[in-house]
């Protein structure tokens, strides 16, 4: 089954995998240790209460969180590092939803003036450097090799997924994916493949590259709106919420091989962001604490 993604004035086709033919080849080939045993998590503790938290990722380690929230005078959202141990918060700078790449992070700029997609090494303010000073993109996700940054843009007719070409002269360098309604992007480790959200479910493009050369694969698909997705250590498991309202949302992993999915949380308000650790031995996430919001971690256990 194809579909065309008219872009640039030029007609590609992008192939869709059918999402009942692509389960039924997950599932042949699932062994049944796979099919048979669920993740577990430990109960949640709070990592950070400082309230207003809007998005988080691990570490490369997995030693310390990098998660955005809205400061006090609401005016912007700041970028903390958490240890993981201690607890320790220290304000590293001013934007929302991280993406670590090994020494890299990359977020989105949220101080009046500094709008647009940063890119930076973790411990070098001196690397600062500004991917696009357009505001109207979101979601950057670094590539394995650190040669682009994957954005999306959503909400008018030259909205879809946008990857910008590092070490190009010109700011502006960059492909556009696909003309579609597809957003928040999260590259796999080995960069052939990338989580976005479409129609509000979870989908995975296959041979990220040339437009021409990609496949589109949904790979959620119920009545909750699926959301924040990101990979899991081995790229066999995925992380996302999903979620009735905001009042009626949790946590869910699935296992790509067998499509098997484990809600990991019940009864969770305004939960989003969800990480597994490098190690796949944590799960961080926000929800909702007291009055606030705060900064969650538990212990993971993946089969």
């Amino acid at each position: 089954m194809a579909r065309d993604c008219r872009t640039g004035g030029e007609l590609s086709r992008i192939r869709m995998i059918p999402h009942a033919l692509a389960l039924a080849l997950s599932l042949a080939l699932a062994t049944p240790s796979q099919m048979g045993a669920r993740p577990t998590v430990g109960p949640a503790r709070v990592l950070a209460d400082l309230g207003g938290y809007t998005s988080c990722a691990f570490t490369a380690d997995g030693s310390a969180v990098i998660c955005s929230r809205v400061n006090e005078e609401e005016i912007s959202e700041e970028l903390w590092r958490v240890d993981l141990a201690s607890g320790e918060a220290e304000l590293i700078g001013h934007g929302r939803q991280p993406d670590v790449r090994g020494a890299l992070l990359a977020y989105v700029g949220t101080e009046p003036g500094s709008e647009g997609i940063w890119l930076r090494e973790m411990d070098s303010d001196d690397s600062l450097k500004r991917v696009t000073e357009n505001p109207g993109y979101e979601w950057p996700s670094i590539s394995p090799d650190a040669s682009t940054v994957a954005c999306a843009r959503p909400g008018d007719r030259r909205g879809g997924i946008y990857l910008f070409h590092l070490g190009e002269e010109e700011e502006e360098k960059n492909t556009w994916l696909c003309q579609r309604e597809e957003g928040q992007p999260a590259y796999s480790a080995d960069g052939g493949r990338m989580l976005v959200v479409r129609s509000k479910q979870i989908w995975i493009i296959h041979n990220v590259g040339p437009r021409e050369e990609i496949e589109e694969q949904r790979v959620t698909d119920d009545g909750r709106e699926h959301l924040d997705p990101s990979w899991g250590p081995t790229g066999a498991w995925i992380v996302f919420v999903g979620r009735w309202t905001q009042a009626a949302s949790n946590v869910g992993v699935l296992h790509l091989p067998s499509g098997q999915l484990t809600w990991l949380t019940e009864g969770l308000t305004a939960a989003r962001s969800p990480a597994i650790s490098p190690t796949g031995d944590k799960l961080v996430y926000v929800a909702a604490h007291g009055e606030g919001n705060a900064l969650h971690v538990c212990d993971l256990r993946l089969p």
